[in-house]
């Protein structure tokens, strides 16, 4: 099974002295995905992820030097036309 990466965002609790702390907001991080998974789940290449990453196909997120993913947003709709339609088709 693939490995699924949270990212979380981080606030920090200090605030400036005499300002009131507020309650952190609760947004939902997107779910990631290395690239090695990503080929793993679509059964093709590196080179072929990449394609559909410039095709617009695939979201790549860049979170630093050398160190990007793809979300599992953009994996799911991709595979979304392929999923359930042989079921629907009676």
């Amino acid at each position: 099974m693939p490995r699924l990466f949270d990212v979380c965002l981080v606030r920090c609790s200090m605030g400036h002295p005499g300002q009131t702390k507020s309650k952190p907001m609760k947004t939902a991080a997107p779910r990631l995905y290395r690239i090695t998974d990503v080929m793993t789940m679509l059964n093709v290449s590196r080179a072929t992820v990449y394609r559909l990453v410039d095709a617009g196909r695939l979201t790549k997120i860049s979170l630093g030097y050398r160190t990007s993913r793809i979300t599992a947003e953009s994996v799911d709709a991709l595979l979304a036309p392929h999923t359930g339609q042989a079921s629907n088709g009676n």
